[in-house]
C-alpha cells in the first residue's frame, strides 16, 4: 500500500468524522427545538415540564460531551495524518538519495571496470565489444523529448510529471547535463 493510498484513507476517515459532528450538532439543535415546544405545550403542568426540562438538559450535556470526544478524535486523526505526511516525505527523500547513490556507484563501478581492463572510461570506441559510441557536441536529432526543471535532478518524459516550470529538451541533452530518469514517468 502506497503512502498516498494511506493518506487518502485517512482523509476519508477525517471527512466522515466531520460529517458525523455536523450531523450531531444538527440533531442537538432539533432536539432543543422539540424540547422547547414540549415545554410550551406542557406549561400548564409544571411538575412534568420540569422533569422533561431536566431530561432535555441531561441529554444536551451528553451530546455536548460526545461532541467534545469527537473533536478530540478529529484532532488525533489530524496529528496522525500529519505524521504520515512527514513519513511519506522522508521516504520520498530517502528514495531520491538511494537513486543518486545507486547512479554514483554505477558510474564509479563502470570507471573501475574500464581501468581494470585497460580502457579509458571516456573513450568513444570500446574495443572487443564491437560497439562504437558516437559522441558529439550537438543534440541528437532523434532523441525523444524530455522535460527538466532548473532545481531538479531528474528528467521527465511527461510534462505534467515535471511540473509548471518544466523546460523542454531532449533525453540526450538532459543526460549530458547530469539529469537522471524520473522513477515515475521515465522508466
Amino acid at each position: 500500500m502506497k503512502a498516498t493510498d494511506l493518506l487518502d484513507k485517512e482523509r476519508a476517515k477525517y471527512y466522515r468524522k466531520e460529517y458525523a459532528i455536523s450531523f450531531s450538532i444538527l440533531f442537538l439543535v432539533m432536539l432543543v427545538i422539540v424540547l422547547a415546544i414540549l415545554l410550551y405545550i406542557a406549561n400548564g403542568e409544571n411538575a412534568p415540564a420540569k422533569q422533561k426540562y431536566a431530561e432535555a438538559t441531561e441529554t444536551i450535556s451528553e451530546q455536548q460531551s460526545q461532541i467534545g470526544d469527537l473533536k478530540t478524535q478529529i484532532s488525533d486523526l489530524q496529528s496522525q495524518l500529519d505524521a504520515e505526511k512527514a513519513a511519506y516525505n522522508e521516504l520520498s527523500n530517502e528514495k531520491s538519495s538511494v537513486e543518486d547513490l545507486t547512479q554514483q556507484a554505477y558510474e564509479e563501478g563502470w570507471q573501475d571496470a574500464c581501468w581494470e581492463n585497460g580502457i579509458e572510461p571516456d573513450t568513444d570506441d570500446i574495443g572487443g565489444y564491437d560497439y562504437t559510441a558516437h559522441l558529439d557536441d550537438g543534440e541528437d536529432p532523434e532523441s525523444p523529448t524530455a522535460y527538466i526543471t532548473p532545481s531538479g535532478k531528474r528528467y521527465h518524459l511527461s510534462q505534467s510529471c515535471a511540473g509548471e516550470n518544466a523546460i523542454q529538451t531532449t533525453i540526450a541533452d538532459a543526460s549530458d547535463k547530469g539529469y537522471t530518469p524520473c522513477a515515475k514517468c521515465a522508466q
